[in-house]
């Protein structure tokens, strides 16, 4: 940071990174507030030697005095003062962005800097959606549009509002709940707290949005996601049903309002159909640039704002008992309209067509992370699973790069590989899956008799589809079968004996969760979460980048399994297993974390037991 670089740093799951990254982010302000004049390494103009020094004095003596001010305006608002906001001027301090996956993720990393930057005025920042209170706007797909131009009561007095999220940093689901308490509006009183934030927490996608301040430093913790987080800003997919319904909803309003609509709304409505149906027609795989030449998106924005601004997603809707077809296609021409607006983007989305979809796709991510990167003096993106480094290069230059060792003794942990039961390998991939899920029911009852008497075995798959035929027919395996989305109760049930909890790979529950102590000693991986080569986007990244691009989506899906093998070890006293049953990770256990491959062992399956069994004993 202090040399405005690049840099990537790993530390294993539960060995303290959030509180070492906040304790980094404090120390960085403090030795960064208050500048020391530097004399300037060069001279190319000509002048006594004198005059670019003083001209560096006096440049940091005038920035010192800002941030000095600063310091004072942030000291006002804990203490319950509105500084004058009038004589606030350009943002010079130093500021610090930081940004994860989930709101759940933030509101954690809000408290760790509570504790560690008590002086420093953090605020959590979030999309209108998720903090909105209005009634009525609040649930409005355009509510970024409508909200400016509305006279919203909740946004005209934010001051109170301002002070308590001045005093303690909260994230954004106990903003709105302040916010609905004071009745004032928590979108704008964060926007108009941020020129004195000293710290900004934020999700992936507002990254992507906005430059939030002048020059800032960027942390991105859980830093490998950020090419998943790109795709999905610009990916959705609607059915071609759908479109077509869509396009009737239309015609059938104009049919039946066009004596009453004016020539300015005809226009605007018919040309919203015409849209709708030029998309659905599409039979080939085409790039944004090829799109361009049938589509015109500049139009777009004003279109939405008039068809939400006048509700015509609903009066348009026809048959009220089933999904809005109309609001299902706003969103996904919303998206379409997004990518247009990256211009670096324009043959990297593509716009295809299955049998029964519409797809919109991202197929190389990395010039958007590139274009992000280079609004921020320095970024550092810290995880559990960040390597291996080289997959970062295709985005960007890092300059520094550091692994951490566990906190563990090796004693603690162990990773063993089963690749079959009895005669059947394990193979999860789609031609074998069903025989395996087989294999796993059978092989499930036998790991519960193994493990602790109390404690929760968690078991990781690749898909919900193979998730769901787990489930269909499974056999007493001895305990309580949860699915993720009761986790509490699962989480209950292993305070009092043996529990077992189902979730997918890449899911909620495979990061950003805490499994400590013991609600999970064992964590099963049953398969590999690979994407299916043959529709897009991934048949597409295959024909452009071929065998290289194999190798990416390699290390992808090794990041996904190396955090689910990760919720077994929490902190330096915790203990735990992970099975991996499925023989296609003898050939991909390179990809594994550095401390899982130190305990990576092949067993047969009663040798597996066998050790397990005497592990926890």
């Amino acid at each position: 940071m202090n040399d405005s670089n690049i840099g990537l740093f790993e530390s294993p799951t539960g060995t303290g990174k959030s509180i070492a990254v906040a304790v980094a982010i404090e120390s960085f302000l403090r030795s960064n507030l208050y500048l020391n004049a530097v004399s300037p390494t060069t001279n190319s103009t000509g002048l006594p030697s004198w005059i670019p020094k003083k001209h560096s004095e006096i440049q940091a003596e005038l920035i010192n005095e800002q941030n000095s001010e600063h310091q004072s305006h942030v000291n006002l608002l804990k203490d319950g003062v509105l500084p004058d906001i009038e004589d606030v001027g350009r943002i010079t301090h130093p500021v610090v962005i930081f940004s994860t996956r989930t709101h759940t993720q933030l509101a954690q990393m809000a408290g760790e800097l509570e504790k560690t930057c008590p002086t420093r005025l953090s605020v959590v920042v979030s999309s209108r959606k998720k903090v909105c209170i209005h009634p009525e706007l609040s649930s409005n797909p355009c509510l970024d549009e409508l909200c400016p131009k509305s006279h919203c009561k909740f946004r005209k007095d934010v001051e109170g509002l301002m002070m308590t999220l001045a005093h303690t940093c909260i994230g954004a689901d106990e903003q709105k709940q302040q916010g609905m308490a004071m009745k004032e509006c928590p979108y704008y009183a964060i926007r108009r707290l941020l020129r004195f934030a000293d710290i900004i927490l934020m999700p992936y996608p507002l990254l992507f949005m906005d430059c939030w301040a002048s020059e800032p430093h960027l942390i991105i913790d859980e830093g490998h996601n950020m090419p998943d987080a790109a795709n999905s800003l610009l990916s959705a997919s609607v059915s071609i049903i759908m479109f077509d319904r869509a396009v009737e909803c239309v015609n059938t309003y104009i049919k039946r309002y066009m004596r009453v609509l004016g020539s300015d709304k005809l226009v605007k409505l018919r040309d919203f159909a015409s849209i709708l149906t030029k998309i659905s027609s599409f039979t080939e795989c085409s790039s944004l640039r090829q799109l361009s030449s049938r589509i015109d998106p500049h139009g777009f924005p004003a279109l939405f704002f008039f068809i939400y601004e006048e509700k015509l997603q609903h009066k348009m809707h026809i048959n009220k008992n089933d999904e809005n077809p109309i609001v299902e296609c706003l969103r996904f021409l919303q998206k379409l309209q997004k990518s247009f607006s990256y211009k670096s983007l324009i043959d990297t989305v593509f716009l295809s067509r299955d049998e029964n979809t519409i797809h919109l796709f991202c197929c190389n991510p990395f010039p958007l992370l590139n274009r992000t990167l280079d609004n921020y003096k320095s970024a550092s993106l810290v995880g559990g699973t960040m390597e291996p480094f080289d997959y970062f290069s295709e985005f960007l230059t890092f300059q520094s790069s550091y692994v951490a060792p566990h906190v563990i003794a090796p004693s603690q942990f162990r990773c063993f590989l089963v690749e079959k039961l009895a005669s059947n390998f394990f193979d999860f991939s789609f031609a074998f899956r069903d025989k395996s899920v087989k294999c796993l029911q059978r092989a499930l009852p036998l790991i519960t008799r193994v493990a602790p008497n109390k404690g929760g075995i968690v078991v990781f798959f690749p898909s919900k589809k193979v998730e769901d035929l787990f489930h269909c027919g499974l056999p007493d395996v001895g305990c309580t079968v949860f699915r993720s989305e009761n986790f509490d109760d699962f989480s209950n049930a292993t305070m009092e004996g043996k529990a077992v909890l189902t979730a997918v790979i890449g899911g909620r529950y495979s990061e950003g969760v805490d499994f400590k102590d013991d609600i999970a000693r064992i964590v099963i991986i049953a398969g590999l979460p690979f994407p299916n080569p043959h529709v897009n986007p991934t048949r597409l990244r295959l024909a452009t980048g071929g065998q290289e691009e194999w190798r990416l989506i390699e290390v992808e899906t090794m990041r996904k399994v190396n955090q689910c093998i990760g919720r077994v070890i929490r902190h330096s006293r915790d203990y735990g297993v992970a099975l991996l049953l499925d023989h296609r990770f003898g050939r991909l256990n390179h990809l594994l974390s550095e401390w899982i491959r130190t305990s990576y062992q092949v067993k047969g399956f009663p040798q597996a037991l066998s050790d397990t069994k005497r592990f926890f004993q």
